[in-house]
């Protein structure tokens, strides 16, 4: 398993967003069955993609001011 230096492990992802992509899935199917083959997709997708990509850096600054 790929581990993030940026964020939450995997693991960590899902077990912290698991049951509310569920929920939500059952909310807009109304079957439960349905939501959860949606989530189990939604991690898949995610897992293929995982670990995100860092943000990128802002440079700080006053805006509209120029040195």
């Amino acid at each position: 398993m790929a581990l993030s230096t940026t964020g939450p492990s995997f693991d960590e992802f899902h077990a912290g967003t698991a049951a509310r992509i569920v929920r939500h899935a059952c909310a807009l199917t109304g079957d439960l069955d349905d939501a959860r083959d949606i989530a189990q997709e939604t991690f898949a997708r995610a897992w293929q993609r995982w670990p995100p990509p860092a943000p990128p850096v802002v440079a700080a600054g006053v805006p509209g001011r120029r040195a």
